[in-house]
């Protein structure tokens, strides 16, 4: 989907951020992009858009030790730890 958001107004060598969750679904490309425009004329309008895109991958199940001996031996008890990554 989109999202919008105004601001007020930002005086030129000013920055703002805006913060936005979203669940990755894996396989899926993720992109953002952006756009700013203004009601002035704008000198420099080559750096008003940005776009980044990364894959999503699914959870990853990682065994962990309970022993920590950093060896997995036959009779050791695992447990798994639940890590999301995203790929650039």
């Amino acid at each position: 989907g989109m999202v919008t958001c105004e601001m007020d107004e930002i005086a030129s060598g000013m920055t703002r951020s805006v913060t936005i969750s979203v669940e990755v679904v894996s396989g899926l490309n993720l992109c953002n992009f952006i756009t700013v425009a203004g009601l002035e004329i704008d000198p420099e309008p080559s750096n008003n858009s940005s776009q980044n895109c990364t894959i999503g991958t699914a959870p990853t199940f990682h065994p962990a030790d309970i022993n920590e001996d950093l060896m997995i031996d036959a009779n050791d008890l695992l447990e798994l730890l639940k890590a999301w990554e995203l790929e650039y």
